[in-house]
């Protein structure tokens, strides 16, 4: 049996890597050569010796045109974010211009978090840096300090992130909780007594303990206690499962307000005191002095302070 060629650095020519970076996310011979600025048989020969390199098709086609094969999913993330690392470390972002940058960032955020802040963000990004890519990306409260600190994910945005070292946590918008319950519910109308709290079922999101802390240590302080029905991981379907209930939510202030606006809900104030809390951003102290990562960092804040101002 032979055995599997061992591939070494030398054997491989960087422009080799920035085509196959191309084809990966384009899955089209013609505008990845666009894309790197080549012509098309340049990047139809590039694709061959990648082939032969890697021993495996890349791309093959199919009826919808041409598709990755398993190993050329497999490798996007790693190739991706290993040329990312290398320019970062060969100091080509010391001159960032948002203008001309076509440089790829990952923003982990829950689904409410991106339903605010990807549209203004876009925006601006569509004048300012067309362009720019973004990914978005779960945030795995984990894995986070590991993800910002390799690099994979840019920026988290969200709340509650966990100090560690080389953590950088930055406060942006103070948030407070809220209760939703349906307008037209057979019992709360305009107000929320302490009883009704108690006596009428609720809806969470969150899928672990942590999850029930702030209200469920609120309420235990008073010798009170509530039922949760219904237990949902997704801010954006929550809300839209009490209007359609007579469930009670409670949440923070921006999401409820968010959905009164299109769903038949109330907003009322608990009828319990619970802490604030505020929506953060968190990246890695290794990236501080990064122009890039600085500039995209100071576009997502003004788009959270936006929310402040509105």
């Amino acid at each position: 049996m032979v055995g599997k060629r061992e591939l070494r650095l030398s054997d491989i020519n960087m422009n080799l890597l920035l085509a196959l970076e191309a084809l990966l996310h384009e899955a089209n011979v013609t505008r990845a050569a666009r894309r790197v600025h080549i012509t098309q048989s340049a990047m139809s020969r590039n694709l061959a010796a990648l082939r032969e390199l890697v021993g495996d098709p890349l791309l093959i086609r199919g009826p919808g045109g041409m598709s990755l094969t398993p190993r050329a999913q497999a490798l996007m993330a790693p190739l991706e974010l290993g040329l990312r690392q290398l320019q970062r470390a060969l100091g080509q972002e010391t001159g960032f211009e948002p203008g001309t940058s076509g440089r790829r960032f990952t923003l982990a955020m829950g689904d409410f978090v991106a339903v605010l802040v990807m549209p203004p963000l876009l925006q601006r990004l569509r004048t300012l840096a067309p362009g720019l890519r973004i990914d978005v990306t779960p945030i795995d409260r984990r894995r986070n300090l590991e993800l910002l600190e390799s690099g994979e994910q840019d920026l988290a945005v969200g709340v509650r992130f966990e100090a560690a070292p080389g953590l950088v946590i930055t406060p942006q918008i103070g948030q407070r909780f809220v209760c939703a319950v349906r307008q037209g519910h057979p019992e709360i109308q305009g107000s929320l007594s302490l009883e009704q709290y108690e006596r009428w079922p609720h809806a969470l999101i969150g899928s672990g303990r942590d999850a029930e802390a702030v209200v469920d240590a609120a309420l235990r302080k008073l010798g009170r206690a509530r039922t949760v029905a219904v237990r949902v991981p997704y801010f954006l379907a929550a809300p839209v499962m009490v209007a359609a209930s007579d469930l009670i939510l409670t949440v923070a202030q921006l999401v409820a307000e968010h959905f009164a606006r299109t769903h038949a809900l109330q907003v009322l104030p608990p009828p319990i005191e619970l802490p604030p809390f505020g929506i953060d951003l968190a990246w890695h102290e290794r990236f501080d002095r990064d122009p890039g990562h600085r500039w995209l960092r100071e576009q997502v804040a003004a788009v959270l302070q936006g929310f402040v101002r509105g």
